[in-house]
């Protein structure tokens, strides 16, 4: 047990933090689905760190005892000469096994030792990076609220009939004024006018006609001969007279309709912020949604007063636009904290260097085929995305703490004898978390699809990036010799 920890307990701790790291960043995120996720991520992955150093290694020492004693794997009794004979025999034929499994990867490490093997990996990486690339230009962002919940249930099929029949007119924006304004002035009335009719010429917008602005009203009320006598006592061209006519006529004229629209400080002598509702039609998707929101708010920010919009259904339409922030934000911090992280336990930078590129290739090509594969930026793959952020790095810290421990000089023996101290680990525990993954193919949630899509693609390119491209570029850097490289692991090793 104390060689077996000597190998591998640097890697399993550098990747258990890294881990650790990746989850609680999500804790900074402004959504708390987010925070709460990632809380109790970081905690399991504390916990198995733990029980595998301190718990794991003993049961294995236990059994060690039991072998050598030659007890029962089950019920610990002592086994037969004839059956411990049988069971040698088992052990034996379970050992050529193993060599035949283990032989696989230290020929394969020699395979890749091959010029020729290099080139065509180092081509191959630069297409699936160059690929994933292109794809990221045409990804999705945000999601329809049809694929939050699950195909078979009463709220799916009610979001499906509401985006089919019930988008024609889906939302009222509230345009807000909120500063203190003389709405007697005819240049603020005019300048509010101008504001009114850009949010009207928007895309999706309706114009004019299903607008509702009590100040049109009411000047409208003012110019009409047919009734303006009823506020003939009121100097409506003045700011008090204005109004006055105001509160004590058009309000109670039109039985408080618009008294919700108008906020009044406590003397009510003044207009502090008021409200006009703007009706938009045809929003029929994320897209159009994430467009909707971005014009109003442009409109909003061109303003000359301090206006902004507001309409319930934004809360959630606010996904489309800072997912893209939040996600950048929280994965740049994790490979910063990566590169630390393995530069404090490994003290050579080049080797660190080329660990975080692999992090940073791997993010790349996770989001870009993903995008591919039919997943767009959203609350959920976001969510998976900073997770897989610490699962990036496993592979590659293996392997190069393998590389970086061999006793070989050489750096394509250096290849072989990594290949053959974690390679077969590596594959097994790649397709045993695809396989752990599956099962979410068959969940009746478009989540769990995107759960699955995601894992797998970060599980086949953390295996590719880190089994087969990591060594190359190791060893590429190894037969450089760089001064400089060699002059900063000293002085870092030191």
């Amino acid at each position: 047990m104390s060689e077996t920890f000597s190998d591998v307990s640097i890697s399993i701790t550098i990747t258990s933090l890294t881990n650790f790291i990746s989850f609680l960043l999500g804790v900074i995120t402004p959504f708390r689905i987010i925070r709460i996720f990632s809380i109790y991520s970081a905690i399991s992955v504390l916990f198995d760190y733990m029980y595998q150093i301190f718990f794991f290694g003993a049961l294995m020492a236990i059994d060690g005892y039991r072998e050598k004693h030659n007890l029962h794997s089950l019920f610990l009794y002592p086994v037969r000469n004839d059956a411990a004979e049988r069971k040698s025999s088992n052990i034996q034929n379970i050992l050529n096994v193993l060599k035949i499994m283990i032989s696989i990867p230290k020929e394969f490490g020699v395979l890749l030792s091959r010029k020729m093997t290099k080139v065509l990996v180092i081509l191959s990486f630069i297409s699936l990076l160059a690929g994933a690339i292109y794809n990221i230009n045409s990804i999705k962002q945000g999601y329809d609220f049809i694929k939050v919940f699950p195909f078979n249930s009463f709220v799916h099929k009610f979001i499906k009939l509401h985006y089919q029949y019930f988008t024609d007119y889906p939302c009222r924006v509230q345009i807000v004024f909120n500063q203190t304004l003389d709405y007697s002035n005819p240049t603020v009335q005019m300048d509010i006018e101008n504001i009114l009719r850009t949010f009207e010429s928007a895309p999706y917008a309706t114009g004019s006609n299903y607008s509702e602005c009590w100040l049109r009203e009411y000047l409208s009320y003012i110019r009409d001969s047919r009734i303006n006598y009823l506020i003939k006592d009121f100097d409506v061209n003045t700011t008090k007279g204005f109004l006055e006519g105001l509160k004590k006529v058009f309000l109670k004229f039109h039985n408080g309709i618009f008294e919700d629209d108008i906020l009044w400080n406590k003397e009510r002598d003044q207009i502090v912020a008021s409200r006009c509702l703007l009706a938009y039609r045809n929003v029929r998707s994320g897209s159009d949604e994430k467009f909707l929101i971005e014009e109003l708010r442009k409109i909003a920010a061109d303003s000359k007063y301090d206006v902004f919009v507001y309409n319930m259904w934004f809360v959630f339409y606010d996904q489309y636009l800072n997912m893209p922030t939040i996600y950048l934000k929280s994965i740049g911090i994790a490979i910063v904290s990566v590169f630390v992280i393995f530069f404090a336990f490994i003290s050579d930078i080049s080797y660190s260097i080329a660990v975080l590129f692999m992090v940073i290739c791997i993010q790349i090509e996770a989001l870009g085929y993903a995008s591919a594969w039919n997943v767009g930026l959203h609350l959920f793959s976001v969510i998976i995305l900073i997770m897989s952020a610490g699962f990036c790095v496993d592979y590659s810290v293996h392997i190069a703490h393998a590389y970086k421990n061999c006793k070989e000089t050489d750096p394509n023996e250096k290849i072989k004898a990594a290949f053959q101290c974690i390679g077969y680990p590596i594959v097994q525990g790649c397709f045993s978390t695809i396989i752990g993954a599956l099962i979410c193919v068959f969940g009746s949630s478009y989540m769990l699809i995107v759960f699955f899509k995601i894992i797998v693609l970060v599980m086949i390119f953390s295996m590719f990036n880190g089994l087969i491209v990591l060594p190359v570029i190791l060893s590429i850097i190894d037969s450089i010799h760089i001064p400089w490289m060699k002059q900063l692991n000293i002085v870092s090793s030191t």
